[in-house]
């Protein structure tokens, strides 16, 4: 039981480790955090087939995803959850066909290694993307007290 709860405790410090080296990197190159998210569908067939515990590790996600939204919002960094597809062409949206070694090619002419795919989703919406999925000017105290300092500078 021991060796268990230390496991534990080590996988919680690497993920708070990752979670800050993450929002760091975004505050010092101005970027955008966005998780992919999973399919409720496949998440739920994973679950109701018997997953192994390689599978349980990658279900178990939610805290770092939680963790890195709170502190992405408490420093004022662009948070989204986004469905990035790996199967579904980026330029066309239809559905592409599976090669050997991971690649993946479409009726239009795309082709890309299926890992890559979700990269070029992201590159196709950044836009939509840049915007965050929650205010961050309501979350972060120092926006605010700029807001209030130019709020009063108007009215004056």
């Amino acid at each position: 039981m021991a060796v268990k709860s230390r496991i534990w405790r080590m996988l919680r410090s690497w993920e708070d480790e990752a979670v800050k080296k993450l929002v760091r990197l975004a505050l010092q190159y101005k970027a955008v955090v966005v998780v992919d998210v999973p399919n409720d569908k496949s998440v739920r067939e994973l679950k109701e087939n018997g997953y192994t515990a390689e599978r349980k590790a990658f279900l178990s996600l939610g805290r770092i995803r939680r963790r890195l939204r709170g502190l992405a919002e408490w420093y004022g960094v662009s948070y989204r959850e986004e469905r990035l597809y790996s199967t579904i062409c980026p330029r066309c949206g239809r559905k592409m066909e599976e090669l050997p070694n991971r690649r993946v090619r479409c009726q239009c002419g795309f082709e890309a290694h299926r890992d890559e795919v979700p990269f070029h989703w992201a590159q196709k919406r950044i836009h939509k993307l840049s915007i965050p999925s929650f205010s961050s000017s309501a979350a972060s105290p120092l926006w605010r007290l700029k807001k209030e300092v130019v709020t009063r500078r108007v009215v004056w």
